[in-house]
Parts: structure tokens; C-alpha cells; sequence
């Protein structure tokens, strides 16, 4: 076939001569037990192999962190919910009767700030939350 035997050798998977050249491994004739394949070439062919082995690991890294992700997600606004919950709950438990006195102005403005604050700090959330990734408001 006009190959030299120097550019011939075994694959150790398919018992068949490889062409090694520029544009990659073609196949050519069945391989003899006779003929021993050059280092070189062997090398090169487990290094693809290699890079093709990584290239399947990192992908179902990937895709299994993707997975994950998709999972782990609302759990995450389920804890930033009860952790907003429990900021809420302490400040009109604890913190409002300490700061002032019952039925006075000054504990109307308080509940008054912070009940537009909290309103505020949920509306927010959630809009960030159900808001698609990528979109706009139109």
C-alpha cells in the first residue's frame, strides 16, 4: 500500500495497522505478530485515548453538576426564606420592645420602617428569584 513499516503500528484494541500522518490515523492492512509498532506512534495513540478519557470524566463532571444544582437550588431559597423569617421574627419579638415604649409615636414610625423594609426586602427576593436567567422586563 506504499506505507512504510515505520509508520505502521498495532492498535491494541482493534488487531489492525495504523497510518499515523497529518490528518490522523487512517486503517490500513491486518498487522502481523512479526511486525512491533514504534514507541512514538504507541505513545501518541494513548495520549488520545487519554485526553478523550478526560474529556468523558469532565463532562459528566459537568453534567452532574448541573444536575445538582438544579436540585440543590430551591433548597437554597427555602434556607434564605427562613433565615429572612427568623431576622423578622427576633426584631418584632425582642428588639421593637426594647427600642420604644408601648402606644407612643415613636413605636409607630418604628413598625412602620421596618414593616416597608421587610415588604420590600421579599418582594425583591422572590421577583429576583422568579425571574428567568437572561430576561429582561419589558
Amino acid at each position: 500500500s506504499g506505507v512504510s513499516s515505520s509508520c505502521l503500528f498495532r492498535s491494541p484494541i482493534g488487531g489492525v495497522e495504523q497510518e499515523a500522518g497529518r490528518r490522523g490515523v487512517t486503517m490500513t492492512r491486518p498487522t502481523t505478530e512479526k511486525q512491533a509498532a514504534p514507541s512514538g506512534i504507541r505513545y501518541l495513540w494513548w495520549k488520545r485515548q487519554g485526553f478523550r478519557c478526560l474529556e468523558c470524566c469532565l463532562v459528566a463532571t459537568l453534567k452532574g453538576f448541573d444536575v445538582g444544582m438544579r436540585f440543590a437550588g430551591p433548597m437554597f431559597v427555602v434556607f434564605a426564606t427562613i433565615l429572612i423569617s427568623g431576622v423578622v421574627w427576633t426584631w418584632f419579638t425582642f428588639i421593637e420592645d426594647k427600642l420604644s415604649p408601648p402606644n407612643s409615636v415613636l413605636r409607630l414610625v418604628h413598625l412602620f420602617t421596618a414593616c416597608t423594609l421587610i415588604s420590600n426586602l421579599a418582594w425583591n427576593y422572590f421577583a429576583t428569584v422568579f425571574t428567568p436567567p437572561g430576561s429582561t422586563p419589558e
